[in-house]
């Protein structure tokens, strides 16, 4: 047997006609003489489907053939748009009874109601949106939340903004950040999460509220309004920002609520536009040791910090999600020091070892040469069987007796035989390509590679030296939470020799980069 079910919503930017979801069920249920199934929408709009999860839910039902009648308090319940029409047309084909508590079930009086309906939404928000101008004119605050720096406060029966003296202080201390410390709102951010200030949202400060903040004109007693206009999204049930006609924009000046003078304010935008640009100049911090080549297990890169103490200064290089967020499980942490010893000694045993690495990397080449030989008999055997069907195909073509669908068929068998021969052809060639140079012309080039890794650590004078050389002979590193040093990438990486081919190191190989095995 099927069901009864009631809808009930109300809208999420007000409840038109004052009527609560439990004046609606209690009027639907006593139209309906007992208790129903209930599908509630509480806080949304009916001018989109989007968003009604219980309508969907309803619907779903309906089509599942689990109810028999809705009600509703009043139509306008289902929805104030052209597609409340669909949906009750959808509920008249599944054989469902649309009944509104207040309005009956006629089926005019239904179309009526949802057309007077979609228009006094319209017409609603327009004199919303009249009423806001009105009251931004006459100096009133217009609504949405107070920018941070400010309050809204009740005067002369008005709701207005005014500065709010503590958080007018943070925003003094931003400007004064950005301007003379060289600092970027990821710094400022940070800063401020640490000195537990809480924004204005309670979302945490982030780089778009340290921005949002300071490109806002109500710093220098600017207030606008009407720059933008919400559009609803009927998929979503989302309301989208889009900006309006410059010319629709409104304006006052309030000096009551000047925080900055209007050359700081300048001054900030000018900075802005110019890091846009990437034309901000940045503190000079040189480059450190392993900048950019240190991680952590958690694949956050790995910080230089310096900490100080009785004993003097050190230098660390720190998970940087631990430094901003404290919640990495690892926690990489490691001296800069012992990072710069445990390179040099490694280096120093793999230069000790020059020629038993060059004697493996012969012997793997040879090893490989070998296998080169068998793949390219191989590779031969199945070209002379390729070539032996063609000659086969071939003859076939030149029978008389054979009927010419089957010598298309045939056709179509030389062309495939054709494209493997090709195919085998070029494997052949790609592996002769391959083994030129041999074992000898492989000791040459790790021989080359040992002797300029040697002579770039002897060269080495400055940080940014000593970075490259690890960048371009070490590679990305790995810090363990026992303060053990890894390779990043443990697959084989190619290593550039200078020359037109570059020598493929293979983990295991005998020629392995430094930080293997640490």
């Amino acid at each position: 047997m099927k069901g009864t079910a009631i809808y009930a919503r109300y809208s999420s930017h007000a409840q038109d006609d004052g009527t609560s979801i439990e004046v609606q069920i209690e009027q639907c249920e006593r139209a309906a003489g007992g208790a129903c199934k209930h599908y509630i929408d509480r806080a949304k709009t009916g001018r989109a489907m989007g968003g009604r999860t219980q309508l969907l839910a309803m619907l779903a039902d309906v089509e599942a053939g689990k109810i028999g009648r809705v009600f509703v308090y009043k139509f306008d319940r289902l929805g104030r748009a052209a597609e409340t029409h669909v949906i009750a047309q959808q509920l008249d084909d599944a054989g469902v009874e649309l009944v509104s508590a207040t309005e009956g079930t006629n089926e005019l009086a239904r179309g009526i109601q949802l057309v007077v309906a979609a228009d006094h939404s319209r017409q609603l928000a327009q004199r919303t949106r009249d009423g806001l101008i009105k009251r931004f004119e006459q100096g009133g605050f217009a609504g949405g939340v107070a920018p941070y720096g400010y309050r809204v406060v009740t005067k002369d029966g008005r709701r207005v903004l005014e500065i709010e003296p503590a958080e007018a202080a943070v925003v003094r201390d931003v400007v004064r950040q950005y301007l003379n410390e060289a600092a970027g709102f990821k710094t400022i951010a940070k800063r401020m999460r640490e000195r537990g200030i809480a924004s204005r949202r309670g979302a945490g400060w982030s780089f778009t509220s340290v921005r949002s903040l300071l490109i806002n004109p109500v710093l220098t007693g600017v207030v606008r309004f009407n720059v933008r206009k919400m559009h609803l999204n009927r998929t979503t049930g989302r309301r989208v920002a889009r900006l309006k006609a410059e010319a629709e924009h409104l304006e006052r000046q309030d000096e009551s609520l000047r925080i900055l003078d209007d050359d700081t304010f300048q001054q900030i935008q000018d900075r802005i536009g110019r890091a846009a640009k990437g034309e901000t100049p940045r503190a000079p911090r040189g480059i450190a040791p392993f900048t950019g080549l240190v991680f952590c297990e958690c694949g956050a890169k790995c910080y230089r910090v310096t900490s100080e103490n009785a004993k003097g200064s050190y230098n660390y290089y720190v998970c940087s999600r631990h430094l901003r967020y404290g919640d990495c499980p690892h926690g990489a942490r490691i001296r800069e020091d012992a990072l710069i010893g445990i390179v040099n000694a490694r280096f120093a045993r793999v230069f000790d070892r020059a020629d038993e690495i060059i004697a493996k990397a012969c012997e793997i080449a040879e090893q490989a040469m070998r296998g080169n030989r068998a793949e390219g008999d191989r590779l031969k055997r199945e070209i002379a069987g390729v070539e032996q069907d063609q000659a086969r195909l071939v003859e076939l073509l030149m029978d008389r007796e054979i009927s010419s669908p089957a010598k298309q068929a045939v056709n179509r068998k030389l062309a495939d035989a054709e494209a493997e021969l090709g195919r085998l052809r070029g494997a052949l060639d790609q592996l002769r390509e391959d083994a030129v140079g041999g074992a000898e012309g492989l000791a040459g080039i790790v021989r080359e590679v040992f002797d300029r890794a040697r002579t770039n650590l002897e060269g080495v004078t400055s940080s940014g030296e000593f970075n490259r050389f690890v960048e371009q002979f070490v590679g990305p590193m790995l810090i363990k939470p026992d303060g053990s040093v890894a390779q990043k990438k443990l697959p084989a990486e190619d290593i550039s020799t200078g020359s037109s081919q570059p020598i493929r190191l293979v983990a295991g190989g005998g020629f392995e980069p430094p930080t293997s095995g640490l």
